[in-house]
């Protein structure tokens, strides 16, 4: 018993450096042990396992005007990769990607089958295709991101018109599948959670809690709060485009929500008659009518946020956000620093495809106990 204690409290610290490095990216042992509270001892031998892993490199000295200078570590980024999928509708994105979050492979394609079999088909088709391309053969996982409210330990999807699942519906024979026919473990999360996360972990500034908002053919958020994903126990957390601003709104069966329903990419097209080639005459026309509209929208649904949840930093993502361009940005901020009065950044995102970074970082994440562990190290989760 004791030694499974000592070899479970060894794996366990070996996962928090590693979740500091990829966080981090860059830092020194010093640092490591102030940060996880972990013994000196402790830490020259995770770092002297995970050289001999080939997981780390030095990457040369902090600078000091005085004193010593402390060594730094990087992360081999090309060590270990994942691949990133994101299943958006109409088109299906993977992705390969290191440990520094930097996608050296992409794919797009129109979605050509339904949902779940579309894993079983397309997916699997695109997975082997985008591990060609790049000759990826050191792999530990696939992660998927999905349009839906996602529980993923029981493998159910449910209120995901955008793939065509309107009721609760089991993806798990499927998932099976796939993992069976590209021998790789698979993970299962909610889209802009993914996106949330990425733009969260890979974020060079020391921020805990923020919103990403994902504005385009739908409307949600992905909320990080103390450094973790909030899901909620129905897994709706960040549904925002259910917020109303309309007392004698009604909900009906399959209904989209109110927010969405005003400003959403077809609301826009049906209401202003809004098109994707439009993008260029508004980025040149900050006080468009159609681009105040959707912005004070929007920044009533931010200020409700961050008032509720005390959230410091907002991220603006998704097709529509980046169709309208900075001038949208711009527009949001100002309605939203009109409607409330406590500071609160407000950034464009800052990677292309959020959610396929995403789900390659959480099977960084999940797998991290097996690469690191006495029983099944590396070496040994690169041939699984």
């Amino acid at each position: 018993m004791a030694a499974y204690i000592s070899s479970h409290l060894k794996d366990m610290n070996r996962k928090k450096v590693f979740e500091i490095f990829l966080r981090e990216k860059v830092i020194s042992r010093t640092q490591v042990g102030q940060l996880t509270g972990i013994s000196m001892p402790t830490v020259l031998k995770i770092f002297s396992y995970f050289e001999e892993k080939g997981l780390i490199a030095c990457a040369g000295e902090s600078p000091s005007a005085l004193g010593r200078k402390a060594q730094l570590y990087r992360l081999n980024a090309e060590s270990c990769l994942a691949v990133g999928v994101e299943i958006e509708g109409d088109y299906v994105n993977v992705g390969i990607v290191d440990l520094d979050g930097k996608t050296i492979a992409l794919r797009q394609e129109r979605a050509a089958d339904a949902f779940p079999e579309l894993l079983t088909g397309q997916v699997r088709r695109m997975i082997h295709d985008v591990r060609e391309s790049c000759s990826a053969k050191n792999c530990i996982g696939v992660g998927i991101a999905l349009p839906g409210i996602v529980n993923a330990g029981a493998r159910i999807i449910s209120d995901a018109p955008h793939i065509g699942v309107f009721e609760p519906t089991p993806f798990g024979p499927a998932v099976q599948a796939l993992r069976c026919a590209i021998n790789l473990p698979v993970d299962v999360d909610n889209d802009v959670n993914a996106a949330a996360y990425a733009e969260y972990t890979l974020r060079r500034e020391q921020i805990d809690n923020l919103v990403y908002i994902s504005y385009g053919s739908g409307l949600g958020a992905g909320l990080v709060l103390d450094g973790r994903v909030r899901k909620g126990p129905r897994y709706s957390a960040g549904e925002i485009g259910q917020m109303i601003f309309d007392e004698t709104y009604t909900a009906h069966a399959r209904s989209q929500g109110w927010l969405e329903s005003k400003i959403c990419l077809s609301a826009l097209a049906r209401d202003w008659g809004f098109a994707a080639d439009d993008a260029a005459r508004l980025s040149i026309a900050a006080t468009s009518p159609m681009l105040q509209y959707a912005a004070n929208l929007l920044a009533m649904c931010m200020v409700n946020i961050v008032v509720q949840l005390d959230i410091p930093t907002v991220i603006l993502g998704g097709i529509a956000s980046r169709l309208l361009g900075p001038e949208f940005v711009g527009a949001v901020r100002a309605c939203f620093a009109r409607m409330h009065e406590f500071p609160v950044e407000i950034f464009p995102q800052t990677l292309e495809n959020p959610s396929v970074v995403g789900m390659a970082l959480q099977v960084f994440q999940s797998r991290a106990l097996d690469m690191l562990s006495e029983d099944e190290g590396l070496e040994e989760v690169l041939e699984s």
